[in-house]
């Protein structure tokens, strides 16, 4: 399906820019999702045993994580164009930088390029996606153009794993710089468009100084990160050791969250338009971590199926709402900045929940790792419903408070 047919009704203002945006962010992701399906595996390759093999893991979270709030504050200041730039030219730098490689040591230091490169690109697209489409259209322009993100990623070890089989890692990371290179002459072609319309000096000027409702926002991205990362590290691991699945089951199972999701990004994102922001990300992000707390409790392949599933439908509903929230937060506050500093609270949620998991299942086994999980993401809505009506109390306070004002003016 061409991505044309995907914009048929969308909602934005230049759709040239927005399929470029697509086309690139596919890409990338389809790149690195090919190397990431197999990386453990070229890391083993190159010599590295043990406690080594997590060494270039650990580098690439703790770089996305200590480059997210310098890359948004760089949108603010340069212009999410220049951002968005440097970013896909370090990837495709990484990429050559693999082609290349022939230690532990430098394929750390690529990793955390490409750390650095990831913080930079997603909040620069983000930005770019919101400064060139309307308020009303957030949801349904970010559910979009995450299709193409959760599209590559599900097509990632699929891809990666049939190019591996006839061509090696070599092939593999000459994809990856065919797919860079492509992305980069792309975004080349569309420089007039991306450059658009960016923040005003009033906002990008002021200091970050973000309402409840922001911190709400936060806040759940921490607690889905968690749960996202927990339940990613162990699933695998759970299905074909404790429900004793064969490796074809095991897989269909693994990509089947990914595979509904894409395509119910698109119709979900839509329901913005007919309920509350607030009461969607809640709704899908507690969906989701019930889904969670019932994996230990389902026996059997077309059990895990349906939970699986529904973690991918559920997934999609809170997804585009978030975003529109975040984007809708970042006019008022700085688009860059607000979404530097919401990437660096999901990027130490990802890696919280890697960390608490693994002490869970050593601790208490591996079910309980899915409870923690599940009772993490219900924290998170918790925590951004409480905040989000005290923030609805506040700005109601505010709006009687200038209406008696201006009667008494009168």
């Amino acid at each position: 399906m061409r991505v044309r047919s995907l914009l048929t009704d969308i909602d934005m203002e230049n759709r040239k820019l927005f399929t470029a945006l697509f086309i690139i962010n596919f890409c990338i992701t389809l790149g690195y999702g090919v190397v990431d399906s197999f990386f453990s595996l070229y890391v083993f390759e190159l010599g590295a045993r043990g406690a080594l093999l997590g060494v270039p893991l650990a580098f690439y979270s703790v770089s996305k994580i200590l480059f997210s709030v310098p890359a948004g504050s760089s949108i603010s200041r340069a212009g999410a164009d220049k951002v968005l730039a440097v970013s896909v030219i370090c990837f495709c730098c990484v990429s050559v930088g693999y082609l290349f490689a022939g230690s532990v040591a430098f394929v750390v230091v690529l990793r955390v390029l490409q750390g650095a490169a990831c913080a930079a690109f997603r909040a620069s697209v983000l930005a770019v996606l919101g400064h060139n489409s309307r308020k009303s259209a957030f949801a349904s322009v970010s559910g979009t153009f995450d299709m193409s993100f959760y599209g590559a990623l599900g097509a990632g070890p699929v891809v990666g794993g049939f190019i591996r089989k006839f061509a090696g890692f070599n092939g593999v990371f000459i994809l990856l710089f065919i797919l860079c290179l492509v992305s980069l002459i792309i975004l080349l072609l569309t420089t007039y468009d991306i450059k658009g319309r960016e923040e005003s000096s009033a906002v990008s000027g002021k200091s970050f100084k973000p309402g409840i409702q922001y911190y709400g926002l936060v806040s759940f991205i921490f607690f889905r990160g968690f749960g996202i990362s927990a339940c990613a590290a162990f699933l695998p691991l759970y299905i074909e050791q404790g429900m004793a699945l064969d490796s074809l089951r095991s897989g269909v199972v693994l990509c089947i969250s990914t595979v509904f999701m894409t395509f119910s990004l698109r119709p979900l994102s839509m329901l913005g338009k007919m309920f509350e922001q607030k009461n969607i990300i809640a709704s899908g992000g507690a969906a989701v971590s019930i889904m969670y707390l019932l994996i230990p409790g389902v026996s059997g392949f077309q059990g895990i199926m349906v939970i699986c599933a529904g973690m991918g439908v559920f997934g999609a509903l809170s997804q585009p709402a978030c975003t529109a929230a975040l984007l809708e937060e970042g006019e008022k506050y700085g688009t860059g900045k607000a979404v530097g500093v919401f990437n660096m609270f999901m990027n130490m949620g990802f890696a919280a929940g890697s960390l608490i998991g693994s002490f869970v299942y050593g601790m208490f086994g591996i079910e309980y790792v899915f409870i923690i999980s599940g009772m993490a993401g219900i924290a998170g809505c918790s925590v951004f419903l409480i905040l989000s009506e005290s923030n609805a109390k506040k700005e109601l306070t505010k709006i009687c408070e200038r209406s008696y004002a201006s009667k008494t003016e009168a």
